[in-house]
């Protein structure tokens, strides 16, 4: 059986187009985890790139597959239509579906802050009140040792009192000051 030129790239549109649909649910399914879980810049740049890899490996092995290694126009083209394809069909359906479950996700985890592990939190900070109240001799355990802590070369202040004069006028002291 005799093969035309023809079929061959027939064959090949048809292959790249599959790639690139298969590239496009990749990067949805990338995109949706992105949603999910909230990535931060650098996350999204190193996902990109990496998807990138993969998407110049995947366009090698069709070019290896369709026309032995030689990189051609039409099959870049097709893998580009075939991205296409499914963002505007099949991707505005993950998409949509994604969002939904995206909410969902935030219902749920906003119930469980709000009546887990608030309720949680108050409990846990009304015990620990409730025992710094019981032991007072903590509380002055604590001043006597913040007190111990500080160095000396900071409380100079109550070693030095400074010069005092007597006024003339009234006879009152006065700190601090020297009056000339």
């Amino acid at each position: 059986m005799e093969v035309n030129n023809m079929d061959i790239q027939l064959v090949g549109i048809l292959i790249s187009l599959v790639a690139g649909i298969l590239l496009a649910a990749v990067y949805d399914t990338i995109k949706i985890a992105r949603l999910l879980l909230s990535g931060e810049k650098s996350h999204v740049v190193v996902q990109d790139f990496f998807f990138m890899i993969l998407a110049a490996f995947v366009t090698y092995l069709v070019s290896l597959a369709v026309s032995y290694g030689v990189v051609r126009f039409y099959v870049i083209a097709c893998e580009i239509i075939g991205v296409c394809i499914y963002f505007l069909t099949l991707g505005m359906v993950t998409e949509r579906l994604a969002k939904w479950i995206h909410k969902i996700f935030c219902w749920i985890f906003r119930f469980f802050r709000r009546f887990f592990f608030h309720p949680l939190f108050v409990f846990f900070r009304a015990i620990g009140r409730w025992v710094w109240s019981k032991c007072g001799f903590l509380k002055k355990i604590t001043k006597k040792l913040q007190n111990l802590l500080k160095p000396k070369g900071n409380m100079v202040y109550n070693h030095f009192i400074g010069l005092r004069r007597k006024k003339k006028d009234g006879g009152n002291e006065e700190e601090g000051t020297m009056q000339e």
